[in-house]
């Protein structure tokens, strides 16, 4: 069955392919009635506008790439419904990109969004140095990073407080008596990993609290065993809440309940389980809603030196029954 066209609906209700076209766009140089009379026609002759063909008009696709690393972790489905309400508002949709080969962007990611012709790119990875040039020279695909402390001077980001947010983590531990805390991340080669752990190390020694770590690439149940052999934590902070609640599976498995266990992130807040995790929070929606407004804006004024937009966003401690009183 053959497409309806413009062409098609202009000759159905005698009027002209342009009069047509701007009324099915809501232009202001046509009366109401032409426009309901189009819209009416359109409908019945089940018309579906061509986006493809609007966007090699216009040189835009109303379409935003967005960028993660493990489709497993519910953090980049939470933050993605998020912007996905805020970019719907604006009249943007999104695909969503994988790098799996690695915690950045590098240039075969950066070459597949392209290549998709996105409008703009909304990152939770930061880029490595070689791609981050890529976008130092692309001034029309514009690239804002979410959860990352960036220092390039080309790139805009969008962080939380992560050295206050693993500082409340340990100064937490501390108050409920903990004296063995430990920190557990897969890898410190990216900023918010690097800047949780300083807060993380600034309470610890500040209370005279041995520093105990623990990075991947292993597994968290063979981390958590090698914890449990060379640390002998009595308390242990995640860098994120899915790993959060892997390692407390894993203790639960070896019996070890009497270990507190705080996250990152606060998913509960959106996916209610049973037995509420202490974490790290803050307003996701408001941090997905500024993400949006900045980039759209890059987007629609093309404006190549306008300055870097960074802000940070603070965090709470949220209190959940997997840090209780430590009993002596």
């Amino acid at each position: 069955m053959a497409r309806v066209t413009i062409k098609d609906i202009a000759r159905e209700t005698g009027l002209t392919a342009n009069t047509v076209s701007h009324a099915l766009r809501d232009k202001d140089d046509i009366s109401k009635a032409t426009k309901n009379k189009v819209k009416k026609a359109a409908a019945a002759m089940g018309y579906v506008h061509n986006g493809t063909a609007a966007s090699l008009r216009s040189g835009r696709t109303g379409i935003v790439g967005i960028v993660y690393d493990n489709l497993l972790n519910p953090y980049y489905s939470i933050m993605t419904h998020y912007l996905d309400e805020s970019l719907t508002r604006s009249g943007y949709g999104f695909i969503s990109f994988e790098e799996k080969s690695g915690d950045k962007i590098g240039i075969p990611m950066v070459n597949r969004l392209l290549q998709r012709n996105v409008d703009g790119i909304i990152s939770f990875l930061e880029p490595d140095d070689a791609a981050a040039q890529i976008f130092a020279r692309s001034v029309t695909v514009p690239l804002l990073v979410i959860g990352r402390h960036l220092q390039y001077d080309n790139i805009d980001y969008i962080y939380t407080d992560d050295r206050q947010g693993g500082a409340l983590a340990a100064e937490h531990l501390v108050s409920r008596g903990y004296s063995r805390i430990a920190y557990m991340a897969d890898t410190l080669e990216i900023s918010c990993a690097r800047e949780r752990i300083d807060g993380y190390r600034a309470v610890v020694s500040a209370h005279g609290l041995p520093e105990l770590v623990m990075l991947g690439p292993d597994s968290y149940e063979s981390m958590v065993d090698k914890m449990l052999a060379e640390l002998r934590p009595d308390a242990i902070i995640c860098f994120n809440d899915m790993m959060a609640f892997e390692v407390l599976y894993a203790l639960d498995k070896r019996g070890r309940r009497d270990i507190a266990v705080v996250g990152y992130d606060n998913i509960q807040n959106e996916l209610k389980f049973p037995g509420q995790l202490t974490t790290v929070g803050y307003d996701k929606a408001q941090i997905a809603d500024v993400a949006a407004e900045v980039l759209l804006y890059k987007i629609n004024k093309k404006r190549t030196k306008t300055h870097v937009f960074n802000k940070l966003h603070s965090v709470t401690l949220v209190d959940g029954v997997t840090t209780p009183h430590k009993l002596y």
